[in-house]
């Protein structure tokens, strides 16, 4: 593809996303997990395009999966930037990321694409460490949908390593050669461990 346009609107059907309310931004499914709540951004702006997994998906990864190449995502106007992918790519990796916006009950208020507004933190799930640190938390909101969020307020995992939830107990019970139950989500877990069962999942689901 060498129109951006034309590249622009593969992307937002290719994702299924939806106006985020600012012109030429987008929320849509990322195409390189199962994406389950419009976890990529999508914005053009000064002939580029800007794709963003709030999951941390590498830029690579995402491209692949849509079927384009890393400088389709980039307007040739200039010929001899065509060839110097590189400096430009920069751009994309380093875009802004999301701050939660919190508001005066402590909560986090993000926009969700799923209900076409901003939705409430209902629930926080903490995800901790082996050395019992908090790594991040997820985020749910009511009505229902779902954000990461690190601890210094990112709503993102970049850079972040992926653990399985409630680890320090999941390890106790691996210790004890107790059976370990993977369910959907962390609500489902909480409630098998309030039970006396070891129970863990993955930020996404057990398909994670």
């Amino acid at each position: 593809m060498n129109n951006l346009r034309q590249v622009f609107n593969h992307i937002i059907s290719r994702t299924r996303a939806k106006s985020m309310g600012t012109a030429g931004s987008f929320s849509g499914l990322c195409p390189s997990h199962d994406d389950n709540s419009a976890s990529m951004s999508i914005t053009m702006e000064n002939d580029r395009i800007l794709l963003y997994c709030h999951t941390g998906c590498k830029i690579d990864d995402i491209c692949t999966s849509l079927g384009i190449e890393k400088y389709d995502l980039f307007s040739p106007s200039d010929k001899t930037l065509t060839n110097k992918v590189p400096i430009p790519l920069k751009l994309v990796k380093e875009q802004k990321r999301m701050k939660a916006n919190i508001n005066a009950d402590s909560k986090v208020v993000f926009f969700s694409s799923k209900h076409k507004k901003n939705v409430t933190e209902s629930v926080r799930y903490s995800y901790i460490n082996a050395d019992g640190k908090t790594a991040y938390h997820v985020i749910r909101s009511d009505p229902k949908d779902f954000r990461p969020m690190t601890p210094d307020g990112y709503l993102d995992l970049e850079g972040v390593e992926r653990l399985p939830y409630r680890l320090p107990e999941l390890l106790q019970g691996v210790k004890e050669s107790k059976p370990i139950l993977l369910l959907e989500g962390e609500k489902d877990a909480d409630s098998a461990m309030d039970m006396g069962l070891i129970a863990t999942t993955f930020v996404g689901g057990a398909g994670k």
